[in-house]
């Protein structure tokens, strides 16, 4: 028997019209016992994938394409000395085709096989050092300059999810978690800020450059709450500070 298998998603795959064609049955009752199995199989679609061919007329029909688990589910129903004959076929060519796939066929296949570890391995080192990296970048996050260093984080996650304009929106979901976890109302407190600049008589300029950043500065259990909402932040959207070109930033600010 020759051509029983053919390579499929990097595993050793039969096909419903081999089957049919090799155990002497029509194809439709063969697809009909495939789809017989779904209701009972809960992992059909890790042993069996749908797809076309061509039939004799050169029109598409759909087919099953099986791994070895597949085609041991579907042939154990095929009874009789014939059937057993050809099951045994199949199951030799299986053992062939999985032989080859886990033994290189010569030195040059070796050497790539090398080669392409090696560079696997060496992209998860830069991985995870990109993570070490951000974890330090995130943890060394202190009460010592925080605003610049707050504004550099948020700013990261920003550019991560797909530009500046998303600066007000991390913003505010940091604000909001500082209330929550505070118990207070930043807003409030900035409009009552606001409102006695303006009673003491200061520009318009001053008033609107006050923000809430200098309400939280005013506190220092503010400021240790929001450090933490901000490393969170980072946490949670995965911010890599390598990539999103902060580190020069963060460098300078002494993080």
């Amino acid at each position: 028997m020759k051509n029983l298998l053919v390579m499929h998603n990097q595993q050793a795959v039969t096909s419903s019209s081999n089957i049919a064609a090799t155990f002497a049955k029509e194809h439709h009752n063969v697809m009909k016992s495939i789809e017989g199995l779904k209701k009972d199989v809960v992992n059909f679609n890790a042993m069996f994938f749908e797809t076309t061919e061509p039939d004799s007329y050169g029109r598409n029909r759909r087919i099953y394409l099986m791994n070895r688990d597949g085609f041991t589910l579907l042939a154990m129903g095929f009874t009789g000395s014939k059937a057993l004959h050809f099951k045994l076929e199949y199951i030799n060519a299986f053992n062939e085709m999985e032989k080859k796939m886990v033994q290189p066929k010569s030195s040059a296949e070796l050497i790539a096989m090398m080669a392409q570890n090696n560079v696997e391995q060496e992209r998860r080192l830069s991985v995870v050092e990109e993570k070490q990296e951000t974890i330090t970048g995130i943890l060394s996050l202190t009460n010592n300059d925080w605003r610049n260093k707050v504004n550099a984080i948020l700013n990261g996650i920003a550019l991560k999810l797909g530009g500046g304009q998303y600066y007000s929106d991390i913003k505010n979901e940091s604000y909001q978690l500082l209330e929550d976890r505070a118990g207070c109302s930043i807003s409030i407190r900035l409009n009552n800020r606001k409102a006695k600049m303006a009673l003491r008589g200061s520009s318009k300029t001053a008033i609107n450059k006050t923000t809430a950043l200098d309400i939280i500065a005013e506190d220092k259990k503010l400021i240790a709450v929001y450090i933490t909402v901000v490393k969170e932040l980072a946490v949670k959207y995965q911010l890599n500070i390598v990539r999103h070109h902060l580190e020069e930033e963060l460098e300078a600010l002494g993080i």
